[in-house]
């Protein structure tokens, strides 16, 4: 969008304004618009034509496959945050609660940082707590599983991890009730 100097009021910044127009005119004049600069060229390919032949189309990048799978560490971490969120609030020792279970899910702290802001972005989006894990489903499939090894991550083990934490919850809720 240009400005026109007449549109300046009188002044410094109209003579300014006035020296810039006219440098622009000066290059204008002096850069013919034929000037370009050579097309670019895959090496190995004399002609675009050969170079599209050789080049494959590309299509769109394909959905990541849902999560069926109820001991996924992304669902299993992302229905735990539902569970201990507090509103669309998560106190900073839960957080680091659930960041060692992401952890010992083999979610590296990255990941399982994108699973709890994935399930606050929801739970602050109006989402009743129960249907939290679920509305972020196809969300939490982007989420990468970097470090995961599934054959060492089994879905026997994964249920006696959770199990473990929530009986390690339930007696330390125990013990300080007493």
């Amino acid at each position: 969008m240009a400005v026109e100097t007449r549109d300046i009021p009188s002044g410094p910044w109209r003579d300014a304004a006035r020296t810039l127009a006219d440098a622009r005119r000066r290059v204008r004049a002096a850069d013919p618009p034929d000037r370009r600069s050579p097309p670019l060229r895959l090496v190995g390919h004399p002609d675009a034509a050969a170079a599209a032949a050789a080049t494959p189309a590309t299509a769109p990048p394909a959905q990541p496959p849902a999560i069926v799978d109820p001991v996924d560490p992304r669902w299993v971490l992302a229905v735990r945050t539902s569970d201990v969120l507090q509103g669309s609030v998560l106190p900073p020792e839960r957080r680091e609660s659930l960041l060692r279970l992401g952890r010992t899910l083999g979610l590296t702290p990255f990941e399982s940082n994108l699973v709890l802001a994935i399930v606050q972005d929801q739970a602050r989006r109006g989402i009743r707590p129960e249907l939290l894990a679920a509305s972020a489903e196809p969300q939490l499939r982007m989420v990468p599983i970097s470090r995961l090894d599934r054959a060492r991550m089994s879905p026997w083990r994964i249920t006696a991890m959770v199990a473990a934490l929530l009986a390690v919850e339930v007696a330390a809720i125990w013990m300080w009730l007493n």
